[in-house]
C-alpha cells in the first residue's frame, strides 16, 4: 500500500479517533466494555479508511496483512534519548525518561515480560531477527510508556506481533480494539483501563501506554501520538529500512 496525503490523512484519522471514542463511550477505567464485530484487519475496498471503520474483535487483527511505514531512523536511539513525541504536548517530544530499560538481548527483554511462554516466545524473536529494545517510562499528571524493539524488517516484526497477539487477547480484557486508519497497527484499552497503541515502523516494534484512566478521548489521543510518530519518523518507502 502506498501511503501518501500526509495532512489530510492526519486530520481524517485524528477526527475518526475522535468520533470513535465518543461512540465507545469510555468515560474511564471502569464503564462499559466494547468488543465490536467490525470488519476485521482488512476492509471490503482494502482502504485505510476501512480498515479503521470500527471497533474489531481482538482475534480478528492480524498483522500480516498490516501496511507500515519505513524509516531511517534508529528509533531505539530515538526513545532512549528522550526524542520521541510527546502524547499530551503537540509538537513537542517527550524528555528524559523516567526510567529507562534497556533491552540489548531477546532474553533481557523476556527476563522482565509475563509472556506465559517464554522458551517458545524467545524462539520467535531469534527467528524474527532481534536487534536491540529499550522501554522508557515518564512519570507525571498522566504517565506514558514508549517501548521499541527492533527487529529484521516489518516483516519479522509482523511475524513477531503475530506471536504476541494471542497473549493480549487471552487476557480477556483488551477491548475497543481498533485499527489505525493506515493499517498499520491498533489501539486498545487494557483491563485497568489504560490505552496501548503498538504498530510497525520500519524493522520497530512500536508500543505506547497511556496510563491513568479519566480521558473519554483516550483512544483520539492515541491515535494522534500513534500520529506523530508516523509524521516525525515515517516514510512511505517500499523497502524496509532500518
Amino acid at each position: 500500500m502506498t501511503h501518501g496525503g500526509a495532512s489530510s490523512r492526519w486530520t481524517r484519522r485524528r477526527a475518526a479517533a475522535a468520533g470513535m471514542a465518543a461512540v465507545l463511550a469510555l468515560g474511564g477505567c471502569t464503564t462499559g466494555t466494547s468488543s465490536g464485530s467490525g470488519s476485521g484487519a482488512t476492509g471490503s475496498s482494502g482502504g485505510a479508511t476501512d480498515r479503521a471503520s470500527g471497533p474489531v474483535a481482538c482475534d480478528q487483527v492480524d498483522p500480516q496483512t498490516w501496511s507500515p511505514f519505513q524509516t531511517a531512523r534508529d528509533l531505539v536511539a530515538v526513545a532512549t534519548s528522550g526524542e520521541a513525541p510527546h502524547p499530551l504536548q503537540p509538537g513537542s517530544t517527550v524528555g528524559p525518561p523516567t526510567i529507562t530499560d534497556p533491552y540489548p538481548t531477546a532474553e533481557a527483554f523476556l527476563a522482565q515480560s509475563n509472556v506465559p511462554d517464554p522458551d517458545a516466545r524467545l524462539q520467535v524473536m531469534e527467528d524474527a531477527g532481534y536487534q536491540d529494545g529499550v522501554e522508557t517510562e515518564y512519570a507525571g499528571v498522566r504517565p506514558f510508556k514508549v517501548q521499541v524493539l527492533d527487529f529484521r524488517d516489518s516483516g519479522a516484526v509482523a511475524d513477531y506481533l503475530t506471536a504476541r497477539l494471542p497473549n493480549i487477547c487471552a487476557r480477556g480484557g483488551a477491548r475497543a480494539v481498533t485499527v489505525f486508519e493506515d493499517g498499520d497497527g491498533i489501539s486498545w484499552i487494557d483491563p485497568l483501563g489504560a490505552t496501548h497503541g503498538e504498530f510497525i515502523l520500519g524493522s520497530k516494534q512500536v508500543s505506547l501506554i497511556l496510563c491513568e484512566c479519566d480521558d473519554p478521548d483516550a483512544l483520539a489521543t492515541m491515535a494522534a501520538w500513534h500520529d506523530a510518530w508516523i509524521e516525525g519518523y515515517g516514510s512511505s518507502a517500499s523497502s524496509s529500512e532500518s
